[in-house]
């Protein structure tokens, strides 16, 4: 049996387990609008992705 995903897979499972961070806030935030990848709290568009415990990476 052969065993093998994509990359599309492996980022879609990434985002599907993660939510959006923002260093500047630090803090986990909602992203404003459908996928804006803004954030919420200061409207900065470099976010990170956050791992419950694993913390935050980008």
């Amino acid at each position: 049996m052969t065993f093998c995903m994509t990359d599309e897979k492996f980022q879609m499972l990434a985002i599907e387990r993660t939510s959006p961070f923002c260093y500047g806030c630090y803090k986990v935030v909602g992203s404003i609008g459908d996928d804006s990848g803004l954030c919420t709290g200061c409207g900065s568009d470099d976010l990170m992705r956050h791992l419950n415990g694993v913390g935050a990476f980008g």
